[in-house]
């Protein structure tokens, strides 16, 4: 196991992952517990109320959602790193970019004040009905579906590229059953898609023209994959033709869904 964990305190991480989902039923995360770390994406659990003293600390995170369970947030927690040289003592940097998303006026929105780093209101640029996804509003390059969505819905991000930064992850919480139809149809920097163990379906040309994607890691929960799903586009000079990608890879269980797909069209298929 890569967490070390006492009586809810996640006392430190062992492993190496750069995308890091802590577990549900974690209360506390300790001092120094991913200090070091190099990491890109981190997901907080909703059973999570302290964080310590420098735990994200010199980890490289460029931004956190942090839940609204969590009361408090120890020194140096997120956006200060270390330079290090071959000669003289380490320099340490507050990272002025460092984005803080939270609920209007919590932790994450007092860290960010005391500390100079940019604040964002959390969840407030996406449109939900009933736990349905319908879209969003927001225009950044990370997105983190909300904890409420249940559903992402037909053409949720169709051709969703506003101003730079274009999206090039998503991160898709636990909870989601279903991603409609056309959902990030002609996302074409979409580079990274983290699924959840919950998903099921995957609707027809859900990442359809993603020119960027050229992976996949499908849960074995997954029994449809809609057509044209992943790995086609639309050809540039011709409206109606469909492309299909040289080089795509599905990763999933033998057996399932996601291997079954891949066989369809010819895509490289890697087991768990």
């Amino acid at each position: 196991m890569d967490f070390e964990i006492r009586d809810g305190t996640l006392a430190r991480y062992l492993g190496d992952d750069n995308f890091i989902v802590v577990p549900d039923g974690v209360t506390s995360i300790g001092e120094n517990a991913f200090a070091g770390c190099d990491l890109t994406l981190v997901m907080l659990p909703d059973t999570l109320a302290h964080i310590g003293d420098r735990a994200f600390y010199d980890t490289g995170l460029g931004d956190i959602a942090v839940p609204d369970s969590v009361v408090g947030i120890g020194k140096q927690a997120f956006g200060y790193y270390v330079e290090r040289f071959a000669i003289g003592k380490p320099i340490e940097h507050k990272d002025e970019c460092f984005v803080l998303c939270g609920g209007r006026g919590g932790p994450a929105e007092r860290y960010a004040m005391e500390n100079g780093m940019r604040f964002d209101e959390l969840e407030q640029d996406y449109r939900v009905e009933d736990g349905v996804l319908t879209g969003y509003d927001g225009n950044y390059g990370l997105l983190r579906i909300p904890r409420q969505v249940t559903e992402i819905g037909d053409d949720a991000f169709h051709y969703y590229q506003p101003t730079p930064p274009y999206v090039n992850t998503v991160v898709i919480p636990e909870g989601v059953t279903r991603i409609g139809d056309n959902a990030f149809y002609g996302c074409v920097d979409l580079q990274d898609v983290y699924f959840p163990e919950s998903l099921t379906e995957i609707g027809d040309r859900a990442f359809y023209h993603c020119r960027s994607l050229r992976e996949v890691s499908i849960p074995a929960g997954v029994t449809k994959i809609g057509r044209f799903a992943f790995g086609f586009f639309k050809e540039e000079w011709e409206a109606w033709d469909i492309g299909q990608e040289s080089t795509f890879t599905i990763c999933g269980e033998r057996g399932s869904a996601a291997e079954r797909y891949a066989q369809e069209h010819g895509f490289t298929f890697e087991a768990f």
